[in-house]
């Protein structure tokens, strides 16, 4: 029956139990913590602001402003960081910035720090939040300590010399440069200068080097038959081959890598006072390869930044996380050793490591040295470098499990970026602390890359995995909310559910610093959130859009398709093992599981589904280039033998991981056993959706849209409800476009209801079909437009329209009984419903008049406790353009604008209806319902856009300085700011269903 006609207002945007108020130590799902609701959820869900001090200088006061200041725009709590000039890298150190300030009694570690940090929790109560204090190994955060410390970070230098006519005998060249670790000859056959591929950092870089090349038949370990002093002979064995012999000698040595730098070394426009202890000669980056150097953090926090009165008491109140940040101190070594790396090689590879220690000095670090020595093994010696870093990888594992237990014995949990940056097998260490933690700058955005990170993580069954999210280039002051959420959004895709914002800097006075504020890497990454951004005050929009998502993502575990198996020794960058989109296209969720991760408690095979209690994988992918492990082939045959559906794509694999001869044959045999039983099956590399559908393996979430739409599953069993979220993926084509319609089937027959993060309201799916346990929902998508949507249990389902062929709007346009139509959307309604007629077409609103409220710099550069100057200035539109079009005084202004209607738009904006708030608009499909709010006669709506402070920058970009130091790129190009099309009032009717 036709009820009413009331208006939508449409903004096509062109973007796209009892529980414990403590965070806790428990790190698995379903964990006794209090979520607060959908709606509202609690500090402990929300996400968190990396918050960068410069050091600990800076005023207390005005640092607990700024803690209250973030938890009043709706995040969780913050991440608190001292920069100190991004520590011994080159944004700091005394080629970098000039310190204005005594690192001698400000330094990391100093009581001063500690009184940061005392502060920090205090306030953190105040304001009923949570807080993470990192313990490296970036920026200052490094240990204060003697500088021989055998818990700091190890190096070996290298030595060696061409033997004439092959013979020595005298001193090793180099002894006395510390610590004997080896000796070694080879016969060098060639030396060439040839084209490699360096992997060192993040993405595989063509290179070229000197390489030369070892007879490995004529490699000896003399490292028995050196002396006490160093004194060595060798004679090489008559031989036919030519080449030069080579005498090989390493030593142990320290890396004397600094993050916070010492006051003696700083390039300073401030007086350094005397240093009378360590704690005031900066800190160091530890060595992370053994329980010595997590013993050094543990040892100085207990004696210096735990020891207040109430410190470790507040701490386990209002504490989440202690934190390690990403590895950067790639460039500080040659090669990544520790003392006892020797001794674990040999007793985990059976054989030693010393003669092939030549093989080391390149892709490891950025430090490398020339020539690349490779053997004449088939694969020139790979293979012991993939033992060398499975033996890091097993060291790392009792340092990040050293630190996790001193982190939960302090009634807190230990977050790491495990990996990052170091040659090591991700996969495997992943499930060793409690919150493992990515980055969305390191990943690249890339989906695939989060997947293979999350499969390990969840197997485990943690709760969180965490990302360090938002960092991009040349984005410092012009970074978007549609941007950012963009890259939140394809991280939820990966099953990403913890986001940390990178990030707030302290906003208060700091000598050398101009406004608007301190400013992190020299004006380069984004973002800097904070009182001096125009936006500032709507922030609490998005940030209850991104609670609300980690509240749902936070619940019950995730349910994942399919496990691709996955070994490799060396994520410092990234590769995608299947390229192809036609598994995303279907609907097909998948993660990928390292051969240590089905030694994880969880993995077994139950009624032939791959971790039951969990993900629930339906099948396990095993591609043939894959790296086999004798535990991998192991695992593999008992999975298949328990039923569970095993899929050799593109054959079966016959590379093997490591140096381990004997393990061909047996993996050979083990795998091609299997081929036989009726559950495995041979299929090509490619087209897997196509060979899953005729293997009667289907996605949980079938999908059939014209563009990619990325699902994400979550299950709690506890109360029978499962929460699905879909991303309309816009990624490459200009910021919005990318709108989708589309069927989709859910594996679930229970109600279901969409939930709006943007408003926190629930409501019921008002168009949908059953057939047998599945439900197909029609819906149509913005670009980069996410929809959440939960199958509950309810007693009483409400009423709805069964139809496949509506693609009803995901917007909140309906009720628990109604739904709202427009002219637009009649008719597929009418063929069966004839009882209403059409309401009147939509109409599009102008001109208009905008006022702008600019934001500029203060008279005085240096007033950064003043927020801006604020001027008003009026413009009459006869259409909506973005502000630079407008006027040539606008290219370069920022600030706040007032609409007389609601407009798409670049950044955040607020409409209003008659004085009475809208909820807020989803900023890729910023539609609102205005019926409720209007009254007979005229009506006055209303919306205020902010934008980013960037353009404001512009003009004062020559006179940016923090700490002394001005932005390294010139000025940034201007952006678009404001609304930028039309408003459109779109007449409904409201139909009951």
């Amino acid at each position: 029956m036709e009820r009413s006609i009331a208006y939508l207002l449409v903004l096509v945007s062109i973007f796209t139990c009892v529980l414990s108020d403590a965070f806790g130590i428990d790190d698995q799902v379903n964990p006794n913590v209090h979520y607060g609701t959908f709606a509202t959820p609690s500090s402990n869900v929300r996400p968190r602001f990396r918050y960068w001090v410069p050091d600990a200088s800076v005023n207390l006061s005005q640092l607990s402003f700024d803690i209250a200041d973030a938890g009043s725009k709706g995040v969780g709590g913050v991440e608190i960081l001292g920069y100190y000039l991004y520590g011994d890298l080159g944004y700091g150190g005394e080629n970098a910035a000039q310190v204005p300030t005594d690192w001698t009694t400000y330094g990391w570690g100093t009581q001063a720090w500690r009184d940061i940090q005392d502060t920090a929790l205090q306030a953190t109560k105040d304001n009923g939040l949570i807080v993470d204090f990192t313990l490296g190994p970036n920026q200052g955060a490094g240990i204060p300590t003697p500088v021989d410390d055998n818990g700091l970070l190890w190096d070996l230098a290298s030595f060696n010399i061409t033997m004439t006519n092959g013979s020595f005998q005298g001193v090793l060249p180099g002894w006395g440069t510390g610590p004997f670790i080896s000796a070694s000859v080879g016969l060098v056959t060639s030396t060439v200068n040839e084209t490699v591929i360096n992997y060192y950092y993040r993405s595989p870089e063509t290179d070229y080097a000197l390489v030369s090349t070892l007879d490995n038949s004529t490699l000896q370990d003399l490292t028995p038959q050196v002396g006490s002093d160093g004194s060595v002979e060798f004679t090489a064995p008559t031989s036919s081959q030519t080449g030069n012999w080579t005498l090989f000698a390493y030593y142990l040595v320290h890396s004397e890598f600094r993050e916070c730098v010492s006051p003696s070394d700083v390039n300073t426009t401030a007086p350094q006072s005397p240093i009378t202890d360590y704690v005031q000669n900066g800190s160091w980056v530890v060595d992370h390869f053994s329980t010595d150097g997590a013993q050094l953090i543990v040892d100085f926090w207990e004696d210096h930044l735990l020891n207040g009165s109430t410190t470790k008491d507040l701490l386990a109140e209002v504490g989440s996380y202690l934190w390690e940040d990403s590895q950067e101190f790639n460039q500080a070594v040659y090669i990544f050793w520790t003392p006892e790396l020797q001794n674990v090689f040999l007793a985990n590879r059976s054989y030693s490591i010393n003669k092939y220690i030549p093989l080391l000095f390149h892709s490891q670090t950025q430090l490398q040295t020339q020539p690349w020595y490779v053997t004449d093994e088939p694969d020139g010696g790979a293979s012991h470098v993939t033992d060398y870093r499975q033996t890091l990888t097993e060291l790392n594992a009792m340092y990040l499990s050293t630190l996790t237990e001193w982190a939960n014995s302090l009634g807190v949990q230990f977050s790491a970026q495990v990996a990052y940056n170091l040659p090591m097998d991700m996969l495997e260490n992943m499930p060793l602390v409690n919150g493992p933690e990515i980055e969305t700058l390191g990943f690249n955005h890339v989906i695939d890359w989060y997947r293979q990170a999350a499969g390990a993580i969840h197997l485990a069954g943690k709760r969180i995995l965490s990302t360090e999210c938002g960092a991009f280039r040349n984005q410092a002051y012009f970074q978007t909310i549609p941007d950012l959420l963009w890259d939140v959004k394809r991280s939820i895709a990966g099953t990403v559910n913890n986001f940390i914002l990178h990030g707030m800097p302290y906003s208060g006075d700091y000598p050398n610093t101009t406004w608007p504020t301190f400013t992190t890497f020299n004006y380069d990454y984004s973002q800097m959130y904070g009182r001096h951004e125009p936006a500032w005050d709507f922030y609490s929009d998005f940030i209850n859009y991104m609670s609300r998502m980690q509240y749902v993502g936070q619940t019950g575990v995730p349910q994942i398709d399919l496990a691709f198996y996955l070994k490799d020794d060396n994520f410092q960058y990234f590769i995608t093992p299947y390229g192809s989109n036609d598994l995303q296209e279907a609907g097909f969720t998948y993660h990928y599981l390292g051969p240590q991760n089905f030694e994880l408690p969880n993995a077994y095979v139950l009624d032939g589904v791959l971790d039951p209690d969990g993900q629930s994988f339906k099948a396990l992918v095993v591609q043939g280039n894959a790296s086999m492990t004798v535990l991998g082939a192991q695992k593999i045959n008992e999975y298949a033998r328990s039923g569970l559906p095993v899929i050799f794509s593109g054959g079966i694999p016959s590379n093997i991981s490591g140096y381990e001869p004997s393990a061909s044959g047996y993996i050979n045999m083990t795998l091609n056993e299997i081929a036989s039983l009726p559950n495995v099956h041979q299929v090509g590399f490619d087209s897997l959706a196509q060979a899953m559908a005729s293997l009667g393996i289907t996605p949980r979430v079938s999908v059939s849209a014209n563009s990619t739409w990325y699902p994400t599953w979550r299950k709690n069993a506890s109360s029978g409800s499962d929460y699905i979220s879909l991303y309309n993926d816009a990624t490459g084509p200009p910021i919005g476009s990318g709108y989708s319609v589309g069927n989709v089937t859910f594996e679930a027959s229970t109600t279901p209801y969409f939930y709006d993060a943007w408003t926190g309201s629930t409501t019921p799916v008002p168009v949908y079909s059953k057939a047998g346990n599945t439900t197909t929902i029609p819906l149509q998508l913005a670009g980069n437009q996410t929809v959440l949507i939960a199958f509950l249990n309810t007693s009483a389902p409400a009423p709805y329209l069964n139809s496949t062929t509506y693609q009803y709007p995901s917007s909140g346009n309906e009720t628990n009984t109604s739904i709202f139509v427009t002219s637009l959307d009649l008719t597929p309604l009418l063929a069966s419903n004839n009882t209403f007629s059409s309401p009147p077409s939509p109409t599009i609103l102008g001109p208009w008049n905008l006022t702008i409220e600019s934001w500029t710099q203060p008279a005085d550069t240096f007033d950064i406790a003043t927020t801006a100057i604020k001027t008003n200035t009026t413009y009459p539109l006869p259409s909506i353009v973005p502000w630079p079009s407008i006027s040539a005084s606008l290219k370069t202004v920022s600030g706040r604008g007032s609409f007389p209607f609601p407009r798409p738009h670049f950044h955040t904006a607020r409409a209003s209806v008659n004085g009475a708030q809208l909820p807020p608009l989803d900023v890729t499909d910023a539609i609102a319902d205005i019926g409720p709010y209007l009254t007979n006669g005229e009506n006055t709506v209303e919306i205020v856009v902010a934008t980013p402070l960037g353009n404001a920058l512009i003009p004062v970009w020559g006179e940016l300085l923090t700490s002394g130091r001005a932005p390294d790129m010139g000025p940034p190009p201007v952006r678009e700011y404001g609304l930028v099309s039309d408003v459109t009032v779109v007449p409904y009717v409201e139909v009951e269903l």
